[in-house]
């Protein structure tokens, strides 16, 4: 996990619009701005507050010699953001509910193995959502620190 504070240069806003199934749209909006002559992007759900010349804290990995921010803080203005700690728990607890809810529920000899494969799934999907909240958790602590 990268933190670089700096001066925002050349900043960008775009957004990405998909259609997923049952014609639900997803806007996802990316801001890719440079700090401390790093490439750096943000991708939310709502737009990253951040202008050319604002100071500003980000946390992220560095992937291709992009750091991908989790979170940001705008020191110029107060503004912050992170990349879905919230949806990221609640998924957690919502695929580790179903997994407990399934096993619980169908394990019985006429189901056979199939709510063990189910249980197994769900238990990744609530782990994975775990892992992602707690990088991000980290990269808003790197941020709040700035």
């Amino acid at each position: 996990m990268e933190r670089l504070n700096g001066i925002a240069s050349s900043v960008r806003h775009s957004q990405s619009i998909t259609r997923q199934p049952h014609q639900r749209i997803v806007t996802q909006h990316i801001t890719v701005l440079k700090v401390a002559a790093l490439p750096v992007q943000i991708g939310s759900r709502v737009p990253a507050m951040i202008d050319d010349g604002d100071r500003v804290a980000v946390a992220g990995p560095v992937r291709d010699g992009i750091l991908q921010a989790l979170a940001y803080r705008n020191l110029t203005t107060g503004a912050m953001g992170n990349a879905g700690l919230g949806a990221s728990l609640a998924s957690m607890v919502i695929f580790l509910a179903a997994s407990v809810l399934v096993l619980q529920w169908f394990s019985s000899p006429f189901f056979g193995s199939i709510p063990m494969l189910v249980t197994a799934a769900l238990a990744c999907g609530g782990a994975w959502s775990g892992w992602k909240a707690v990088q991000i958790h980290q990269a808003v602590l790197g941020v709040d620190g700035a």
